[in-house]
């Protein structure tokens, strides 16, 4: 992420994620998402659950870093204006991963009453299961601690969560995942609402989807 620091902003278009997000064109040719948050907690959700991946050596979450509008990251004035983006507020920097495609849950994991069931007698068959296919089920089973651990409601849980006005909605892409087209590589952006927002919701109300 020092490439933003290096290199001039010259272009600037929607995307990457909610209304105020911005994709950021470098002078270098490279994008980078700028994800701007109004809460603390979830900014440093974003970094800390960053770095949680990689003591647990997980790679599935790409690189972040903090930015300050002005300082950290200066528009040209030719770019359009984003009144909205306050003098030295921090925005969160995190790689643009190219060429991603909807992430589904696998056949293996979609439980009955809005949970991921235990390994089922599916799942028995290993031997009929491709390379690609047990390389996904691992990613899986690596995302699944890692949003336990850091109590992320916004991946999943979004998923099972609103099963009770959808019963297919656990066929559907899940929220905030993506796959790489050409690798399959499981990508987990916005975590955001793990560790300290999440946690903070969880310890004041044991229903708290509705709310956070």
């Amino acid at each position: 992420m020092a490439s933003v620091r290096s290199n001039k902003v010259v272009g600037l278009s929607e995307g990457c994620g909610r209304m105020l997000n911005r994709r950021l064109l470098l002078g270098d040719g490279s994008y980078v998402c700028a994800r701007y948050r109004t809460n603390t907690d979830q900014i440093q959700g974003e970094v800390f659950a960053y770095y949680l991946s990689r003591v647990l050596g997980i790679s599935n979450v790409p690189p972040v870093s903090l930015a300050s509008v002005g300082t950290s990251i200066k528009l040209p004035p030719d770019l359009p204006d984003l009144p909205e983006w306050k003098p030295d507020k921090l925005v969160i920097l995190s790689e643009f991963v190219y060429d991603l495609i909807p992430a589904f849950i696998p056949e293996e994991f979609r439980g009955e009453n809005r949970s991921l069931s235990r390994l089922s007698d599916r799942l028995q068959p290993v031997a009929n299961t491709n390379i690609s296919e047990l390389l996904e089920l691992v990613q899986w089973s690596d995302m699944v601690v890692f949003d336990y651990i850091t109590a992320n409601f916004d991946r999943v849980t979004n998923n099972m969560f609103n099963q009770q006005w959808n019963q297919h909605i656990m066929e559907a892409p899940v929220h905030n995942l993506e796959q790489t087209a050409a690798s399959g590589l499981l990508i987990l952006y916005d975590n955001e609402s793990g560790l300290l927002h999440s946690y903070r919701c969880y310890n004041n109300t044991a229903v708290t989807m509705t709310r956070c």
